[in-house]
């Protein structure tokens, strides 16, 4: 039987070993010291980024006596005057008669509409690096005017706004946003560019343009600043979806009623009869037009037949007469109408109040500013077509109300 034989190791054999493990350790240990060379400034620079810090926003009533304010945790609001700060994750609401004026930390400001909420959803920068900060705005309901303030270094910047239908990353400018039903809202830019974003949707929007979600969907592209606060005001649409915007309502005092009736040229309201009636058609508009610079009223209407002379004895009994409905800068409700007539009178008894002479049976474009009325309206409540009289026939082919 043959038997195994062990090579002895000689000591130049285990000296070279220990060289190679040495050297071994050596080279491992210079790359891992390379590589934390390299990688410690990333490290420390994400530490220091993790470093953040909370901000407080200063706000101001500028309007109104008073605000609402939600603590983050706190199971209520609780009302503020004049002067308040908001912290991460509190929410500020308005009332009919106020307004809020928020004051960031990159010195942008947020001013809040009346019936307006919005929710500071974050308001930090780097302790170490106070350039580079992180602010979200979260629209709850109603309308703001945002200005987003320029910055040295705008790429260390987050400016985010929140709606419940899109979210936006917003450069250096000035933006409108609303939040008009639970499916509807809307971003305005009047000066300076933002992105929106909608799951995998995504617009850009440019100074004048603006993008208004419909049943939560964005549009396929941007829509110019203008907008029109009347919905299908052209009456030669279909008639259920006119009725499904227009309310019609008689307001006479007696027989027989006023009639409407949609036809290829426009909507026709008509009336025969003896004693006072007032056929109407009514839209609810609901918005808020602090933010407008201009809110034009636009109709083309054509009066066929009156039988009282202007207005009638008390200068509101027109043929046709456009009416808005609105609050005034002052708080005040107030209502505003404009009447069309062709029959001058020739008794002093019968006036022409706040009325245009126009010739009979012949379209005539009317158009008003609204902002420039002496009481300046902040919000309109709703919008009528309207004929009064006694016998009567007026058209109205289309009507508009359009903000910029």
């Amino acid at each position: 039987m043959q038997q195994d034989t062990v090579t002895p190791v000689t000591p130049s054999q285990t000296y070279r070993g220990l060289q190679r493990l040495a050297w071994a350790t050596l080279v491992v240990s210079f790359f891992i010291f390379l590589a934390l060379v390299f990688s410690f400034p990333h490290a420390l620079r994400l530490i220091i980024e993790s470093i953040r810090q909370d901000v407080s926003v200063p706000v101001r009533v500028i309007s109104g006596q008073e605000v609402y304010v939600h603590a983050a945790g706190s199971p209520s609001w609780v009302v503020r005057f004049d002067k308040t700060v908001l912290n991460p994750g509190d929410s500020i609401r308005t009332d009919e008669n106020s307004r809020a004026f928020l004051v960031l930390p990159d010195d942008s400001t947020v001013q809040l509409y009346p019936n307006s909420s919005v929710t500071l959803a974050a308001s930090n920068l780097v302790r170490y690096q106070p350039e580079k900060m992180q602010i979200v705005i979260e629209q709850i309901t109603g309308k703001s005017r945002i200005a987003v303030s320029p910055v040295r270094s705008p790429e260390n910047r987050v400016f985010h706004v929140r709606t419940p239908t899109f979210s936006a990353d917003l450069l250096e400018g000035s933006y409108a946003v609303e939040v008009i039903e639970d499916a509807r809202s809307s971003l305005a830019a009047r000066l300076g560019n933002a992105v929106v974003t909608d799951g995998d949707r995504v617009l850009s929007l440019s100074a004048w343009e603006r993008v208004t979600t419909e049943d939560g969907q964005l549009p396929t592209a941007p829509l110019p600043a203008a907008q029109d606060l009347v919905q299908v005001g052209d009456f030669a649409a279909p008639e259920p979806t006119l009725r499904t915007y227009w309310a019609e309502e008689d307001r006479s005092i007696e027989a027989p009623s006023g009639t409407v009736a949609f036809e290829q040229d426009g909507v026709h309201l008509k009336r025969e009869g003896e004693g006072h009636g007032e056929t109407v058609l009514i839209q609810q508009i609901n918005r808020d037009v602090w933010d407008f610079e201009e809110l034009v009223l636009r109709a083309r209407i054509k009066v066929i037949q009156q039988s009282l002379p202007g207005g009638g004895r008390q200068g509101s009994e027109y043929p046709v007469i456009i009416r808005i409905s609105y609050r005034d800068i002052n708080g005040e409700e107030r209502e505003w109408f404009h009447g069309f007539y062709y029959y001058v009178p020739t008794e002093a008894e019968y006036l022409t109040l706040n009325a245009t002479q126009i010739e009979q049976d012949a379209w005539y474009t009317y158009e008003q500013n609204i902002l420039q009325l002496a009481q300046r309206p902040i919000a309109i409540r709703t919008i009528e077509v309207v004929a009064s009289g006694r016998s009567y026939e007026g058209v109205v082919q289309y009507i508009s109300l359009v903000g910029e």
